[in-house]
């Protein structure tokens, strides 16, 4: 079995964090954009994370976060025999 290296080093591991104040739940978890980003992080505590709190003034501040993380599967030669 081949051995996969999940200690992302390759460009591309990262976040994407999206946060407002004044848009839905429902348009910060869907947008295709993001508020924020870091494409060099080297850890996160989170894989994905969502929060809502409450806002300075009132109100309440959404955010969702979705971390990429590049694994080289170059020395997978085998198919899987489920995807489960």
């Amino acid at each position: 079995m081949p051995t996969v290296d999940l200690y992302g080093t390759a460009a591309g591991d990262g976040y994407v964090s999206r946060s407002s104040s004044t848009a839905s739940w429902s348009d910060v978890r869907d947008n295709t954009t993001g508020t924020s980003s870091n494409s060099s992080s080297t850890h996160n505590g989170y894989a994905i994370r969502a929060t809502a709190a409450s806002g300075r003034g009132g109100g309440t501040v959404y955010n969702c976060i979705r971390v990429f993380i590049y694994i080289d599967t170059s020395s997978v030669t085998t198919l899987p025999e489920s995807g489960l």
